[in-house]
């Protein structure tokens, strides 16, 4: 009998690196921000420690079982790219530590929770966890934005270093209130509704447009999966006249560099010709993750928008993409981001293959993949993964997608 046959009855054994995990992950959702612990040592290399306990149970037949042998062949690969990015980097003293932020909250995790969370206990742990998670950061966030100065602006992000990464915050930990939403007894599902309207309202006191639109995009993956092709259309296009036609007769002034909001779409088109520009300076190793060397590279970079005098003192302050995709092919470099791609595409694929008919699926299950899906919409407008808490949820998520459903009987499915 393989590993993933014996989950949920290897539950009790399972429990201290369980236990682990959770602990580890809560230290860096709630903890693992400048607001509260900074980049803290110890919670870094906590995430170590469950991987490490799940070893006797797991890694002795690691490569005999066929279970995870692509995604662990695939996750070695992403770790030994990591290590040249290091080696290659503009700047390896300031990769180093980013890197092995980038790898513990993401590969290793990922590798840990496919495993950890393949049952279906588990799975309902750390939906538990979520819910938590998002109780706590949901009442701290808004009670701190209505007991600030008057003279501050925005939320105090508290949790994270800007607004865009607090809504990927709220969306990775979903999945627990929507759990809550299924449940029989009318006290869950009140607290269900309770903990999603807690997250949409901190969404929506975020201001960002762009999670509000993650949120659209999910809503009408939700259509076209439930209720079929035309459906979808007919969503699309009620989308498209009562917000984007709107919009659109309303921006009939052309775009004026004067006007701030107006500059940043400039500044974020310029960075698309920027990035092939450093791209092909370094198309294997990339510069580095985090290599902070963006400046040396404006010198001899034929800009676009000649007018756009703001680019370069831009680029040299933020240090930053602006997109998670531009960032992995520039930083990391194109073989490390396409075996990523190629390790993320595999699960989707096979949980995809799972679930099917999708209208007929169990709907947490298609919720979770509708979470992913999401999250790599909203990282077309920030570097996600290069915060520690949104790195880790995410790759948990995946983790719980590579897990699902493999040598199991339909019954057991949840």
């Amino acid at each position: 009998m393989n590993y993933l046959a014996k989950t949920d009855n290897l539950f009790f054994i399972t429990s201290l690196p369980l236990g682990a995990f959770l602990i580890s992950g809560g230290l860096v959702v709630l903890c693992w921000s400048p607001n509260v612990l900074g980049n803290d040592q110890i919670t870094c290399w906590a995430l170590i420690i469950p991987w490490m306990l799940l070893g006797p149970l797991t890694y002795f037949n690691l490569f005999s079982s066929k279970e995870f042998r692509t995604e662990i062949v695939l996750l070695l690969t992403i770790i030994i790219f990591g290590i040249i990015n290091i080696v290659f980097s503009d700047n390896p003293a300031r990769t180093y530590p980013t890197m092995r932020m980038f790898l513990l909250t993401g590969v290793i995790t990922l590798w840990t929770s496919m495993f950890l969370l393949a049952g279906r206990q588990p799975r309902q742990l750390f939906d538990w966890f979520c819910c938590g998670c998002l109780a706590i950061i949901a009442l701290t966030e808004i009670l701190a934005c209505y007991h600030k100065s008057p003279n501050a602006q925005g939320l105090c992000n508290i949790f994270t270093l800007h607004s865009i990464p607090l809504g990927s915050l709220i969306i990775l930990l979903s999945p627990g209130p929507f759990r809550l939403l299924g449940a029989a007894d009318l006290k869950w599902k009140a607290a269900g509704c309770l903990l999603l309207a807690l997250g949409v309202f901190l969404i929506t006191l975020t201001g960002k447009r762009s999670t509000f639109w993650v949120i659209v995009a999910m809503c009408l993956f939700w259509v076209y999966f439930r209720a079929g092709r035309w459906s979808f259309l007919a969503a699309v296009a009620l989308v498209t006249v009562t917000l984007l036609v709107p919009k659109g007769l309303n921006f009939y002034k052309s775009l004026h560099r004067d006007i701030p909001s107006h500059n940043s779409i400039f500044h974020r088109l310029e960075l698309y010709p920027f990035s092939l520009h450093v791209y092909l300076k370094h198309p294997v190793a990339g510069i580095g993750l985090r290599s902070l060397t963006h400046e040396k590279y404006l010198a001899d970079f034929p800009r676009h928008n000649s007018n756009l005098q703001t680019f370069q003192p831009t680029v040299k302050q933020l240090q930053t993409f602006d997109n998670m995709l531009l960032t992995a092919f520039v930083e990391l470099g194109t073989p490390m981001t396409l075996a990523y791609l190629a390790k993320t595409v595999f699960i989707l694929r096979r949980y995809w293959q799972r679930l099917r008919p999708l209208a007929r699926s169990p709907g947490l299950e298609l919720y979770r993949l509708l979470v992913v899906l999401g999250f790599a919409v909203h990282s077309l407008a920030y570097d996600s993964m290069l915060f520690p808490s949104v790195n880790w949820l995410f790759h948990v998520q995946l983790g719980i997608l590579a897990g699902y459903g493999l040598n199991r009987t339909p019954a057991s499915l949840t």
